[in-house]
């Protein structure tokens, strides 16, 4: 998933190859040459964790359908990325059978 997101540039790389590209690349736009590496590294890891955090909901919502979408758009991302497989599981079981929820 992430190696079509960086695109043909890495095509045949791993999912870890192609992920470690997209941080690079955009890290590029993110730090500036005079910053310790401390900090780059704070940067780092908070775009890892936002990407993460992106993905699960991607995920979510190719399993729900995009026609399901509406009924949890009112619903904080922050919220969605955090729910566990479990609750994800119910979720879609709810969705599925057009049952209202409350997340």
């Amino acid at each position: 998933m992430v190696g079509q997101t960086v695109g043909r540039s890495v095509k045949g790389s791993s999912e870890q190859t192609a992920r470690k590209e997209l941080y690079n690349r955009i890290m590029e736009f993110l730090v500036e040459e005079n910053e310790d590496d401390e900090r780059k590294q704070d940067k780092r890891n908070a775009l890892k964790e936002r990407i993460k955090r992106a993905i699960r909901v991607y995920k979510l919502f190719v399993e729900i359908g995009q026609h399901r979408i509406n009924n949890i758009k009112e619903t904080p991302v922050s919220t969605i990325s955090s729910i566990t497989k479990e609750e994800k599981a119910e979720i879609i079981r709810c969705l599925k059978k057009n049952k209202k929820l409350k997340i």
